[in-house]
Protein backbone atom coordinates (compact mmCIF):
# COMPACT_ATOMS: atom_id res chain seq x y z
CA UNK A 1 0.00 0.00 0.00
CA UNK A 2 1.56 3.23 -0.98
CA UNK A 3 -0.13 6.38 1.21
CA UNK A 4 0.32 10.18 -0.20
CA UNK A 5 0.58 12.78 1.47
CA UNK A 6 0.98 16.98 1.41
CA UNK A 7 3.13 18.95 3.99
CA UNK A 8 2.55 22.93 3.84
CA UNK A 9 4.94 25.44 4.27
CA UNK A 10 4.16 25.68 8.10
CA UNK A 11 4.97 22.10 8.76
CA UNK A 12 1.18 20.77 8.82
CA UNK A 13 0.63 17.11 6.89
CA UNK A 14 -2.37 16.15 5.31
CA UNK A 15 -2.96 12.46 3.83
CA UNK A 16 -4.47 12.64 0.61
CA UNK A 17 -5.24 9.16 -0.15
CA UNK A 18 -3.88 5.53 -0.37
CA UNK A 19 -4.02 2.63 -2.95
CA UNK A 20 -2.98 -0.46 -3.26
CA UNK A 21 0.19 -1.12 -5.85
CA UNK A 22 -0.68 -3.38 -8.93
CA UNK A 23 1.00 -6.65 -9.81
CA UNK A 24 3.53 -5.18 -11.92
CA UNK A 25 4.42 -2.65 -9.03
CA UNK A 26 3.01 0.42 -10.10
CA UNK A 27 0.12 2.65 -8.61
CA UNK A 28 -1.90 5.54 -9.53
CA UNK A 29 -4.10 7.69 -7.12
CA UNK A 30 -6.73 10.36 -7.43
CA UNK A 31 -6.81 12.68 -4.51
CA UNK A 32 -8.37 16.01 -3.73
CA UNK A 33 -5.98 18.45 -2.22
CA UNK A 34 -6.86 21.06 0.00
CA UNK A 35 -3.82 23.39 0.62
CA UNK A 36 -0.46 24.31 -0.94
CA UNK A 37 2.83 22.37 -0.54
CA UNK A 38 5.34 19.27 -0.84
CA UNK A 39 4.19 16.30 -1.84
CA UNK A 40 4.90 12.58 -0.78
CA UNK A 41 4.22 9.33 -1.52
CA UNK A 42 5.49 6.20 1.04
CA UNK A 43 5.48 2.75 2.10
CA UNK A 44 5.32 1.71 5.13
CA UNK A 45 7.64 -1.61 4.67
CA UNK A 46 7.18 -5.20 5.41
CA UNK A 47 9.18 -8.16 6.27
CA UNK A 48 12.11 -8.84 3.74
CA UNK A 49 10.87 -5.10 2.04
CA UNK A 50 12.27 -1.85 3.93
CA UNK A 51 10.39 1.39 3.98
CA UNK A 52 10.77 3.75 1.13
CA UNK A 53 9.22 7.41 0.49
CA UNK A 54 9.61 9.28 -2.47
CA UNK A 55 9.03 13.35 -3.29
CA UNK A 56 6.93 14.05 -6.17
CA UNK A 57 7.61 17.68 -5.87
CA UNK A 58 6.05 21.16 -4.91
CA UNK A 59 1.96 21.79 -4.96
CA UNK A 60 0.44 24.83 -5.77
CA UNK A 61 -3.64 24.74 -4.54
CA UNK A 62 -5.67 27.71 -5.68
CA UNK A 63 -9.27 28.64 -5.33
CA UNK A 64 -11.69 28.97 -7.70
CA UNK A 65 -13.45 32.52 -8.17
CA UNK A 66 -16.74 32.28 -8.24
CA UNK A 67 -19.29 34.49 -9.40
CA UNK A 68 -23.65 34.41 -8.62
CA UNK A 69 -26.67 35.85 -10.11
CA UNK A 70 -30.08 36.00 -8.66
CA UNK A 71 -33.38 36.94 -9.79
CA UNK A 72 -36.92 37.15 -7.65
CA UNK A 73 -40.38 35.80 -8.67
CA UNK A 74 -41.70 39.18 -7.29
CA UNK A 75 -40.51 43.06 -6.71
CA UNK A 76 -43.75 43.52 -4.47
CA UNK A 77 -45.53 41.09 -2.50
CA UNK A 78 -47.19 40.94 0.92
CA UNK A 79 -45.33 40.98 3.83
CA UNK A 80 -44.17 36.94 4.83
CA UNK A 81 -45.69 35.56 1.82
CA UNK A 82 -43.35 33.25 -0.35
CA UNK A 83 -41.16 34.41 -3.32
CA UNK A 84 -39.49 32.17 -5.35
CA UNK A 85 -35.53 32.78 -6.46
CA UNK A 86 -33.65 31.62 -9.05
CA UNK A 87 -29.88 31.75 -9.51
CA UNK A 88 -26.61 30.05 -10.63
CA UNK A 89 -22.99 29.98 -9.38
CA UNK A 90 -19.84 29.97 -11.70
CA UNK A 91 -16.44 29.25 -11.53
CA UNK A 92 -13.08 30.19 -12.92
CA UNK A 93 -9.37 29.15 -12.81
CA UNK A 94 -6.33 28.77 -14.76
CA UNK A 95 -8.39 29.26 -18.46
CA UNK A 96 -11.21 26.43 -17.04
CA UNK A 97 -14.34 28.17 -16.71
CA UNK A 98 -18.03 26.27 -16.07
CA UNK A 99 -20.80 25.91 -13.71
CA UNK A 100 -19.50 25.38 -9.89
CA UNK A 101 -21.79 22.45 -8.46
CA UNK A 102 -22.20 21.17 -4.87
CA UNK A 103 -21.87 25.05 -3.49
CA UNK A 104 -23.52 26.53 -0.41
CA UNK A 105 -25.22 29.73 -1.34
CA UNK A 106 -26.65 31.97 1.32
CA UNK A 107 -29.47 34.57 1.02
CA UNK A 108 -29.61 37.72 2.88
CA UNK A 109 -32.09 40.45 3.43
CA UNK A 110 -30.55 44.15 3.60
CA UNK A 111 -33.25 45.97 5.45
CA UNK A 112 -33.62 49.12 5.39
CA UNK A 113 -32.35 49.58 9.07
CA UNK A 114 -28.42 47.68 7.65
CA UNK A 115 -29.22 44.64 9.30
CA UNK A 116 -28.62 41.27 7.41
CA UNK A 117 -30.55 38.37 8.12
CA UNK A 118 -30.22 35.17 6.01
CA UNK A 119 -33.46 34.35 4.87
CA UNK A 120 -32.48 31.01 2.79
CA UNK A 121 -30.06 28.77 1.99
CA UNK A 122 -29.59 26.30 -1.21
CA UNK A 123 -26.86 24.20 -2.73
CA UNK A 124 -26.35 24.07 -6.53
CA UNK A 125 -26.80 21.63 -8.72
CA UNK A 126 -24.69 19.91 -11.53
CA UNK A 127 -25.28 22.45 -13.65
CA UNK A 128 -24.37 25.75 -10.96
CA UNK A 129 -28.28 26.34 -10.62
CA UNK A 130 -30.09 27.09 -7.28
CA UNK A 131 -33.62 27.47 -6.43
CA UNK A 132 -34.90 28.30 -3.09
CA UNK A 133 -38.57 30.09 -1.43
CA UNK A 134 -38.01 32.42 0.88
CA UNK A 135 -40.60 34.79 3.19
CA UNK A 136 -39.43 38.44 3.59
CA UNK A 137 -40.98 40.29 6.02
CA UNK A 138 -39.81 43.69 5.64
CA UNK A 139 -38.62 45.93 2.75
CA UNK A 140 -35.10 45.53 1.66
CA UNK A 141 -32.73 43.84 -1.04
CA UNK A 142 -31.66 40.13 -1.88
CA UNK A 143 -27.94 38.78 -2.16
CA UNK A 144 -26.76 36.11 -2.52
CA UNK A 145 -23.58 35.21 -1.66
CA UNK A 146 -21.03 31.98 -1.83
CA UNK A 147 -18.85 32.96 1.50
CA UNK A 148 -16.94 30.72 3.50
CA UNK A 149 -16.90 27.91 0.67
CA UNK A 150 -13.64 25.78 0.47
CA UNK A 151 -11.96 25.79 -2.91
CA UNK A 152 -13.75 29.20 -3.67
CA UNK A 153 -13.79 32.62 -3.38
CA UNK A 154 -16.18 34.72 -1.66
CA UNK A 155 -18.59 36.24 -3.92
CA UNK A 156 -21.87 38.26 -4.13
CA UNK A 157 -24.50 38.24 -6.52
CA UNK A 158 -26.31 42.29 -7.66
CA UNK A 159 -28.87 43.11 -5.17
CA UNK A 160 -32.45 42.59 -5.81
CA UNK A 161 -35.27 45.04 -4.68
CA UNK A 162 -37.97 43.96 -2.78
CA UNK A 163 -41.20 45.99 -1.43
CA UNK A 164 -43.71 44.66 1.43
CA UNK A 165 -46.52 45.41 2.59
CA UNK A 166 -46.67 45.60 6.68
CA UNK A 167 -47.63 42.60 8.34
CA UNK A 168 -50.04 43.42 11.20
CA UNK A 169 -51.96 40.59 13.21
CA UNK A 170 -55.06 41.94 15.79
CA UNK A 171 -56.88 39.95 18.50
CA UNK A 172 -59.64 40.41 20.85
CA UNK A 173 -61.43 38.54 23.49
CA UNK A 174 -64.24 36.42 22.05
CA UNK A 175 -66.37 37.98 24.29
CA UNK A 176 -67.65 41.54 26.25
CA UNK A 177 -69.88 42.76 28.84
CA UNK A 178 -72.36 45.59 27.61
CA UNK A 179 -70.98 48.82 28.86
CA UNK A 180 -67.53 47.52 29.56
CA UNK A 181 -64.50 48.01 27.94
CA UNK A 182 -61.71 45.38 26.36
CA UNK A 183 -58.41 45.18 25.25
CA UNK A 184 -57.82 44.94 21.06
CA UNK A 185 -54.12 43.48 20.85
CA UNK A 186 -52.08 44.24 18.13
CA UNK A 187 -49.09 43.31 16.68
CA UNK A 188 -46.38 44.85 13.94
CA UNK A 189 -43.71 42.90 12.16
CA UNK A 190 -40.93 43.61 11.53
CA UNK A 191 -41.08 44.70 15.22
CA UNK A 192 -41.27 48.46 15.57
CA UNK A 193 -42.61 51.70 16.44
CA UNK A 194 -45.56 52.47 14.18
CA UNK A 195 -48.97 54.59 13.69
CA UNK A 196 -51.90 51.73 13.65
CA UNK A 197 -55.75 51.87 13.90
CA UNK A 198 -58.87 49.85 15.16
CA UNK A 199 -61.50 49.79 12.45
CA UNK A 200 -64.82 48.76 12.91
CA UNK A 201 -67.34 47.32 9.79
CA UNK A 202 -70.64 48.94 9.77
CA UNK A 203 -72.24 46.60 7.12
CA UNK A 204 -70.90 48.75 3.82
CA UNK A 205 -67.95 50.55 5.48
CA UNK A 206 -64.82 50.33 7.25
CA UNK A 207 -64.95 53.32 10.63
CA UNK A 208 -61.91 54.10 12.78
CA UNK A 209 -62.95 53.66 15.92
CA UNK A 210 -59.22 54.33 17.87
CA UNK A 211 -55.98 54.87 16.87
CA UNK A 212 -52.62 54.12 18.73
CA UNK A 213 -48.88 53.79 18.31
CA UNK A 214 -46.92 50.49 19.12
CA UNK A 215 -43.81 50.05 20.90
CA UNK A 216 -40.21 49.54 19.72
CA UNK A 217 -41.30 45.70 19.92
CA UNK A 218 -44.55 46.39 17.63
CA UNK A 219 -46.83 45.68 20.52
CA UNK A 220 -49.64 48.34 21.40
CA UNK A 221 -53.16 46.85 23.61
CA UNK A 222 -55.81 49.40 22.60
CA UNK A 223 -58.86 49.88 24.77
CA UNK A 224 -62.15 49.89 23.14
CA UNK A 225 -65.81 50.17 24.69
CA UNK A 226 -68.17 47.39 24.61
CA UNK A 227 -71.49 49.19 23.07
CA UNK A 228 -74.98 47.28 22.53
CA UNK A 229 -75.60 43.82 22.71
CA UNK A 230 -74.39 41.89 19.24
CA UNK A 231 -71.37 41.09 16.99
CA UNK A 232 -69.03 43.64 16.00
CA UNK A 233 -66.19 43.03 13.06
CA UNK A 234 -63.00 44.49 13.78
CA UNK A 235 -59.56 44.98 12.27
CA UNK A 236 -56.12 46.86 12.44
CA UNK A 237 -53.96 48.59 10.13
CA UNK A 238 -51.09 49.71 10.16
CA UNK A 239 -49.53 53.31 8.37
CA UNK A 240 -46.69 52.15 5.89
CA UNK A 241 -42.83 53.67 6.71
CA UNK A 242 -39.10 52.78 5.01
CA UNK A 243 -39.48 49.19 6.45
CA UNK A 244 -43.06 48.18 4.52
CA UNK A 245 -45.75 49.83 3.06
CA UNK A 246 -49.29 50.11 4.31
CA UNK A 247 -50.79 46.90 6.11
CA UNK A 248 -53.68 45.38 7.07
CA UNK A 249 -54.92 42.79 10.20
CA UNK A 250 -56.80 39.79 10.02
CA UNK A 251 -60.39 40.17 10.72
CA UNK A 252 -61.70 40.37 14.37
CA UNK A 253 -65.33 39.00 15.79
CA UNK A 254 -66.48 39.55 19.18
CA UNK A 255 -69.56 39.19 20.93
CA UNK A 256 -71.16 42.16 23.17
CA UNK A 257 -73.86 40.05 25.45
Amino acid sequence: TVQLKITSASGAIAVLGSTRVAADGTWRLTVLPRLSGTVSASYAGAPGQPAATTTLGALTVGTWASSVTLAAQLSQQVAGAPNRLTGTVSRGYGGTNGPAPGVLVRVYLVTTTGATPIIGTATTTAAGTFALTVAPTENGTLVAKVVSVTGYSDSASAPVNVATSTRVSGSAPVFAGTGGTFLFSISVAAPRVASVSVQAWDGSNWNTVASATTTAAGLVRVPLAAGSVGKYTLRATVTGDSRGGDGVSNNVVVTVR
